[in-house]
């Protein structure tokens, strides 16, 4: 049984079996294209759609794909990116040609999808315009005083439009916008904090919307102490400065298992701070600032010991030119390992010489040093120790 229809649209089919006890019907739906023989393919359709399941990744789309040619064709979809090649379906030999293809884009963006069809009579195609949007909402730290540059494809109106939007404002004045980029000016992102920042199609698709904290970065961090060497319960200043940041995390830490931990919301900042060390050794102070942008750090190192008291000198003399002469020390037996000795000799023969004598041991032992002297002489060697 067939049947013509005068007029392409979709119909309703009722079809009706029915026996000697009883009769069942089924509605079946016609679509009837207005379709001339010997035509290139027609009812070409190409629909770009943003992947909207929560696991989708960056950029991707999903493409429904249709067109209609009751002979052999070829469908060929360009998705308007360098980043891969173009999807054919050869030889299709169904009148109806329909499916989805997803789609994953290099970066955000407006790109040009075209579809082509081609058969025995020729080709046709249809293009749309696919969003690479970025799903939900992201959260990006900014330096304060710089304008917001976002990498965007195509949406300066060579394939799409974007309309930027900042803190619940459309703003045009102060946003510059490439075939590349969308920059969004410092002026925009002025005050120190949270700024909301969304990008929408023309057509009100949200397709980008970050959380921008704007922040000073850190610099100029500076840590001073007044006195690099001290005595036990002795106190050393500590002077912490930053002249540029906002909402500073500052550790400043003694070296000793000791630390300070405080929040500042601006800069400059300055502040000075006393401290005792209750054993002898050598201390590393350090201060880290950090904020949102960075962080910023300084060591200083301060010794902790005692005075020397008593030191004496004992000269192995020699004999023979080229014979070094050796001189032993001993020095106050409460040095302890952490203070190596600075001593500074004059052999009263025009030369002098600073060494650093002494190693890390646990009990006080004597210092040795040695020298050549060049002619023979009666010589009176002195000598100067720094703890």
């Amino acid at each position: 049984m067939s049947h013509a229809w005068p007029v392409a649209g979709n119909y309703s089919v009722n079809i009706t079996a029915v026996t000697c006890t009883n009769s069942v019907t089924k509605i079946s739906l016609v679509e009837i294209h207005d379709v001339v023989e010997g035509v290139p393919p027609q009812n070409l359709a190409v629909k770009p759609d943003v992947d909207r399941r929560a696991a989708a990744p960056d950029h991707s789309v999903t493409t429904f794909i249709q067109a209609y040619s009751p002979r052999q064709k070829t469908c060929t979809v360009d998705y308007g990116d360098s980043s891969s090649s173009p999807d054919v379906f050869a030889q299709l030999t169904d009148p109806i040609f329909s499916v989805e293809r997803p789609h994953r884009y290099p970066g955000l963006g407006c790109y040009a999808v075209s579809l082509t069809c081609e058969n025995s009579f020729g080709s046709s195609s249809e293009t749309a315009v696919a969003v690479g949007a970025e799903p939900g909402s992201r959260y990006q730290n900014h330096a304060k005083g710089r304008d917001l540059v976002i990498p965007m494809a195509g949406a300066d109106g060579s394939v799409g439009d974007v309309v930027v939007n900042v803190d619940g404002t459309n703003v045009t004045e102060r946003v510059r916008i490439s075939r590349t980029h969308v920059t969004i000016g410092q002026v925009l992102l002025e005050a120190t904090g949270e700024h909301r920042v969304t990008f929408k199609t023309a057509q009100g698709l949200t397709f980008l919307e970050r959380v921008v904290n704007v922040e000073t970065p850190i610099s100029s961090v500076l840590l001073t102490v007044d006195k690099h060497a001290t005595q036990v319960n002795q106190s050393v200043e500590l002077v912490v400065s930053v002249m540029k940041g906002d909402n500073l995390f500052v550790n400043l830490s003694y070296g000793d298992g000791n630390s300070e931990l405080f929040f500042v919301e601006s800069t400059p900042f300055r502040q000075t701070r006393r401290y005792t060390y209750s054993s002898l050794g050598k201390y590393t102070a350090r201060l880290k600032v950090a904020n949102a942008l960075g962080v910023g750090e300084v060591l200083r190192v301060v010794s902790v010991e005692r005075p020397i008291r008593r030191v004496s000198m004992t000269v192995t003399n020699v004999k023979l030119l080229g014979q070094p002469t050796t001189f032993t020390f001993n020095v106050d037996p409460t040095l302890t390992p952490a203070m190596p000795i600075s001593v500074r000799l004059d052999f009263d023969d025009e030369t002098e010489e600073t060494v650093t004598l002494g190693v890390m041991k646990p009990v006080a032992t004597p210092l040795v040093h040695t020298h050549t002297y060049a002619k023979s002489a009666l010589s009176s060697s002195s000598l100067y120790f720094e703890a």
